[in-house]
């Protein structure tokens, strides 16, 4: 999954994950998560994704820093940004 996901942004691809219905999704992903998961490998390749987003979308990376400065919790606005 991951390698599609980079390539994808490698050829400035919009993902969409519609192969089945959501909540057999949602069961599979909990699944994973809880059973098949190692926890350091899981936050070590959302650490790669996002290094790799913000490089190629330095706003990223700004309004992330404007967040830690502020300390304080996404907004419903700011939500509706992703």
């Amino acid at each position: 999954f991951i390698t599609a996901v980079e390539e994808g942004i490698n050829l400035d691809s919009l993902i969409i994950l519609g192969d089945r219905r959501m909540d057999i999704t949602l069961r599979r992903i909990a699944n994973a998560i809880v059973f098949h998961t190692d926890p350091q490998k899981l936050v070590e390749a959302d650490r790669i994704i996002a290094l790799k987003l913000k490089a190629r979308v330095p706003e990223l990376a700004q309004w992330e820093e404007k967040f830690i400065r502020q300390k304080r919790e996404l907004s419903n606005e700011d939500m509706a940004l992703f």
